[in-house]
C-alpha cells in the first residue's frame, strides 16, 4: 500500500555488521539485507528484521524478526544467520 514501503539499512563500508546487504557470486539472485517496513526508515532495535529476496531484490520475504548478523557460508550455498548481541 502507499503506507507500506521495505526500508533496507545499507551500509557503505566492507565490515560485516547488521546493516549490510549481503550476496554472493555462487549464489546469484540470492539477497540478504536488514530492514523494516512502515511509511519511513526505523533504526530502532524493534523496528529492525531479516528480509531474503531470492529474485536479485524484485521481491522480499521477512525471514527472522529482530537484529541479526548474516552472511554465506559453503561457498554461497549456505545462509548463515547467528544472534545480533547489543
Amino acid at each position: 500500500s502507499e503506507d507500506c514501503s521495505l526500508h533496507l539499512h545499507l551500509d557503505a563500508t566492507d565490515e560485516e555488521t547488521h546493516g549490510n546487504l549481503v550476496s554472493h557470486e555462487k549464489s546469484p539472485g540470492v539477497i540478504l539485507s536488514a530492514g523494516n517496513t512502515g511509511r519511513k526508515l526505523g533504526l530502532e532495535d524493534e523496528a529492525v528484521d531479516l528480509y531474503l529476496s531470492r529474485d536479485a531484490g524484485a521481491s522480499w520475504r521477512k525471514i527472522k524478526s529482530g537484529r541479526w548478523l548474516y552472511g554465506f557460508s559453503d561457498h554461497g550455498a549456505l545462509i548463515v544467520v547467528a544472534a545480533h548481541d547489543n
